[in-house]
């Protein structure tokens, strides 16, 4: 099975029997799912994972918001990144409930959605090769140079702070740094994109025939007293009073 793994990963592995091969499954319930496009990705990441997820992306016609729930301890550094590009394609949520992970390269992918519900563990380490064949010092350097320069610019491209690829470095392959929400702040790994975040902004306002400065001001009011129906929600289907609460808010004819 070994002889599988590509070279870079990003996972902890104790031997490769511990190694659970990704999946990429279709999620049906109801309560998790009420929209119908949803799917979890778990176990090692891999290739197989990433044309999985570009079959499922070139098969989506709909407007509708795609979901992913993620629970995987990582794997393959450059299969993660793909992925991550393709939820950004479609603008894909992902979503993480208290009992998942998201471990060394799943933060890749986490990085690639456009919105995020961040629960469980998010964890980071420096990525490893899985050969063991004697190899030259500068051949190392070049590989992992490569590998580096692939990871910031996929972060810059993602809104995300390429100061996330330095911390990685920092961590030894065999431990794991679980990133505090703060961390995650300033690395940029936040609910919305801020790109995203612009565009949903400008539509709502115009929806609900508000002027941008009025708008603000409302989201401010939806933080307040909204706030505590986003944080119980864990599943897609537990956020119905958080979006009624916001949409009387934003429809209220009230500006004082």
């Amino acid at each position: 099975m070994c002889k599988h793994l590509r070279v870079w990963l990003g996972i902890v592995v104790f031997g490769c029997s511990t190694v659970a091969f990704g999946e990429v499954t279709s999620v049906q319930e109801r309560n998790r799912c009420p929209n119908g496009l949803c799917w979890e990705i778990s176990g090692f990441i891999s290739w197989a994972d990433a044309e999985e997820i570009n079959r499922v992306v070139q098969r989506l016609r709909t407007k509708a918001i795609p979901f992913f729930y993620l629970n995987s301890k990582g794997g393959d550094v450059e299969a993660a990144i793909a992925i991550g590009r393709s939820l950004r394609r479609i603008r894909a949520t992902t979503l993480m409930w208290d009992q998942s992970e998201c471990l060394s390269s799943c933060v890749f992918v986490l990085a690639g959605a456009v919105r995020r519900v961040l629960g469980g563990r998010i964890g980071i380490h420096r990525p490893f090769s899985s050969s063991t064949e004697k190899r030259e010092y500068q051949s190392v350097q070049l590989e992992q140079r490569r590998l580096a320069k692939l990871a910031r610019e996929y972060l810059e491209e993602v809104n995300v702070s390429p100061a996330l690829w330095d911390a990685m470095m920092r961590v030894p392959p065999e431990r794991i740094r679980v990133l505090a929400r703060p961390e995650l702040d300033n690395f940029g790994i936040t609910e919305l994109d801020p790109v995203e975040q612009e565009l949903e902004d400008a539509a709502e306002a115009r929806k609900y025939g508000l002027s941008k400065l009025e708008f603000m001001r409302r989201k401010g009011q939806i933080d307040v007293f909204c706030a505590a129906d986003l944080k119980r929600g864990r599943t897609v289907g537990d956020f119905e009073d958080y979006y009624n609460c916001r949409s009387r808010i934003l429809s209220s004819r009230s500006k004082s």
